[in-house]
């Protein structure tokens, strides 16, 4: 590579020896007077040529990835805390300062959540307007749209719908009932489960369905062939039905590669093999720049895979490999002890993250005995660090699966502290998900799923034994059911119904018929709330309206940021009930909440209902997976012992672990390197030795830390400090070689007085935040971990 290197310096320096080159003063390379694009090493500090002045900042190797030649692929191995999404924002305003259009660029990332910080931090540097023209976007977000402008190519109508999680189990339950002549029961909720996420990995990785028996593939057949009826696709359609669009009709393809002809993608290695069939058929002309760290590969059931660097390689094999390998997040002992852990796995590209950063305090161990222990440590260390000026915001406890933190959170809050869970997902409450089977039917009424929602949900009495006849029924006279119940209210079909039934077929058809009026007359933030009005189970709007803040309003504010951010339209509202029907879908699917931060707590919904919301600062809980991306001050990781981390059996022998589970702990570990790499100034991890009466070890990956890089205690008692005077009984020692000895669990000052003033001022900053943003609905997007539990 090294050699690669240099024959690649000496042939452009050799081929740009002619050539004169200048800098003009905003910034732009003219090569004989000609503006354009050039490598980094026009602009590298051994040669003449300075650097122009939005690059300052970057360190040598994120000065390069910026100023890398775009006619050429490149990919970027970015670790943690690297500062690759500043090398990812310069990069576009280089290319648009050296003026390519900015409707000639293409950035995609992983998650909403992303798009919307990337889009947020570039026009901080190039302004809106150049922003406004730019296309940042999900893959998700990005194919839906293709595929909408496109969907009479793919055999569907424009206004075709995505299918929820729990429509895609009912539609498979469905199909697994018709095929086995079998019940709903346990095996089968199982056998959907499994198929289901079968299902997933089939599309994710385009591999047709095989080696099924007879009877799964009858009903993956027919699952199939009823979501084509009910002109709906679900997520893991959106990317593979582009890329048949695509393969099938080159003139599609060619539209989309003169549109687009710059492509930078973000968290890389997340993207799976579909994903990456994609970006290979827009990418041909290698005008692309990949950025990611295989080191934090955590997705694996999304079908990311760590060798995706390696394809990379394989499909842009004239590419380019620049390494981040700076550190600006975490302190020395930090960033050690991850790389401890991490230079064990197996197959990772080389690189070894360092930092410049102070060396900071010892990473602290607890020995718990039982969970209960564990709680009342993490609970007297949230009070000792609080006690020394470290604001709640400044905290997260990060756990491996949803059961721990659900011990966590009640724990805290028997202790009276408030807690903040990321990725709570209040649009799951039924409430808001009756106003979403309405919308589903407004704009696709082939939606047979929320079509018996909805009739169940307006009249309780109406029979199943009906509703299914007519579906059934539906389904043989290739109709909808809600227009095969319209017929039927209004008398041009004759099904012999149950009295009660019909009377809420009528009062249903009745209220779709009044908002389809409505959807001509009134803007949409009014429209969600008018639905609320029709919907019997809507208690929190009645509540909403006399005064207090209800779950509905979450909705309706959502409505109200969404058109401020798309515009109004004149005449009906339908083509914008689309586009936020598409945009509540695909922020489901990520499994975040859809609005803020503050929205996200469950201890903040259950005030919602109650009627009094206040902000307040909270330690913040969430899964490691979760918590990718994000960072905080002071960061415990609890349950680190085996059977967590790693998720595996304690009692699978490592000497002769299959393929798969060998495959499983190298995600493991990438996931600990993750955990551990979150925080920045202080790090406390704890583990249990008993459990539900099973002893449990510690995990192997906190043995590969050195002692020197660790203080090591014992916590015997379920008693913290904030509930008793009494003393804990804990030990403690720092380093490898500490006298062991006896203290009271009072609060702990911190050993780094330097550090104490860091985080105090960390928090400061966060509490005028606060001030400043009161909190308002819903905007931040956090992917949750549909893996776990």
């Amino acid at each position: 590579e090294a050699i690669e290197s240099a024959i690649f310096e000496y042939t452009q320096q050799k081929h740009n020896s002619n050539l004169k080159k200048t800098i003009t003063d905003d910034g732009q390379l003219k090569v004989n007077n000609e503006v354009a694009v050039e490598s980094a090493l026009l602009f590298d500090a051994s040669h003449a040529v300075p650097r122009p002045q939005y690059l300052e900042t970057l360190n040598d190797d994120q000065f390069r990835a910026a100023c890398f030649d775009m006619t050429r692929p490149l990919l970027v191995v970015a670790a943690a805390g690297s500062g690759k999404t500043l090398t990812m924002m310069k990069r576009v305003e280089f290319l648009l300062r050296n003026e390519v259009q900015p409707e000639e660029i293409l950035a995609l990332t992983f998650t909403r959540n992303a798009a919307a910080e990337m889009r947020e931090r570039i026009t901080k540097f190039v302004g809106k307007s150049e922003v406004s023209r730019l296309t940042i976007s999900t893959y998700h977000a990005l194919c839906l749209q293709i595929c909408r402008q496109f969907a009479d190519r793919l055999g569907y109508t424009a206004d075709f719908t995505i299918v929820s999680v729990k429509q895609q189990k009912e539609l498979l339950g469905s199909a697994v009932a018709s095929v086995t002549k079998e019940g709903s029961d346990m095996a089968t909720k199982k056998r959907v489960k499994q198929l289901l996420k079968s299902i997933h990995n089939w599309k994710a990785a385009m591999m047709p369905p095989n080696r099924l028996s007879d009877q799964d593939e009858a009903v993956y057949r027919l699952y199939e062939s009823r979501l084509r009826e009910s002109n709906c696709l679900e997520l893991s359609d959106l990317v593979l039905k582009t890329v048949q669009l695509f393969e099938q009709h080159p003139d599609v393809l060619s539209f989309y590669r003169l549109q687009y002809r710059y492509f930078l993608v973000d968290e890389f290695q997340d993207t799976n093999k579909s994903e990456l069939e994609l970006l290979k058929l827009l990418a041909c002309n290698g005008r692309i720049t990949a950025v990611g760290d295989d080191d934090q590969t955590i997705y694996a059931f999304s079908g990311a895979d760590s060798n995706t660097f390696g394809l990379f390689r394989f499909i842009f094999a004239d590419s380019t490999t620049i390494r981040l390998e700076q550190n600006y997040r975490s302190t020395k002992n930090i960033v050690q002890a991850s790389n401890q852990v991490i230079q064990h796995a197996v197959h990772r590209e080389p690189k070894q993250v360092w930092t410049s950063n102070d060396l900071g305090s010892p990473i602290r161990i607890c020995e718990c005995r039982t969970e209960h222990c564990e709680a009342a440590w993490i609970i007297s260390q949230i009070k000792s660090a609080q006690s020394n000026g470290v604001s709640l915001d400044s905290m997260a406890v990060l756990y491996r699966t949803q059961r721990s933190g659900r011990e966590m959170y009640a724990s805290l809050c028997t202790a009276g502290i408030p807690v903040n869970i990321r990725g709570y997902e209040y649009y799951k409450d039924k409430e808001v998900q009756d106003v979403l089977h309405v919308m589903r039917l407004l704009v696709n009424d082939s939606q047979d799923g929320s079509c018996r929602a909805v009739a169940k949900m307006i009249n309780h009495q109406v029979k199943l034994a009906d509703l299914s006849l007519i579906q059934s029924t539906a389904r043989s006279s290739r109709c909808s059911t809600l227009s095969l119940i319209r017929q039927l209210v209004d008398g041009s079909w004759t099904i012999q119904l149950d009295p009660k039934s019909h009377a809420g077929f009528k009062k249903m058809v009745k209220m779709f018929d009044m908002l389809s009026v409505l959807m001509t007359k009134i803007h949409l933030p009014e429209f969600v709330s008018r639905i609320f009005d029709f919907l019997p189970r809507c208690r929190s709007y009645r509540a909403a309206k006399s005064g207090h803040q209800g779950l509905a309003s979450m909705l309706i504010q959502e409505a109200k940021d969404f058109v401020s951010s798309v515009g109004t339209v004149t005449g009906s509202i339908k083509p914008l009930l689309k586009r936020f029907l598409d945009h509540i879908e695909l922020s489901m699917h990520e499994g975040s909440s859809i609005g803020s931060e503050q929205s996200g707590s469950t201890n903040q919904v259950a005030a919602i209902k109650r009627g009094s919301v206040q902000a307040r600062s909270a330690v913040t809980l969430c899964t490691v997976h979760q918590a990718k991306g994000l960072q905080w001050p002071l960061v415990f990781l609890i349950r680190f012992h085996e059977g967590q981390f790693p998720l595996i059996q304690q009692n699978v022998n490592r000497d002769h672990e299959s393929e798969a589970e060998s495959v499983r702990l190298e995600e493991e570990r990438r996931l600990a390197y993750v955990a551990l790499s979150r925080a920045q100034l202080d790090l406390r991890i704890s583990y249990v030795t008993e459990m539900n009466g099973q002893m449990m070890e510690k995990s192997r990956f906190l043995k590969e830390l050195p002692s020197e890089l660790i203080s090591f205690s014992q916590q015997f008692s379920t008693v913290h400090s904030g509930h008793s005077s009494t003393s804990l009984a804990i030990q403690t020692r720092t380093g490898s070689g500490g006298a062991w000895h006896k203290f009271v669990a009072n609060p702990i000052k911190p050993v780094d007085k330097e550090m104490q003033e860091k985080m105090k001022s960390i928090g400061r900053q966060k509490r005028l935040q606060n001030k400043e943003n009161v909190p308002s609905p819903p905007h931040k997007t956090v992917r949750s971990d549909p893996g776990v539990d």
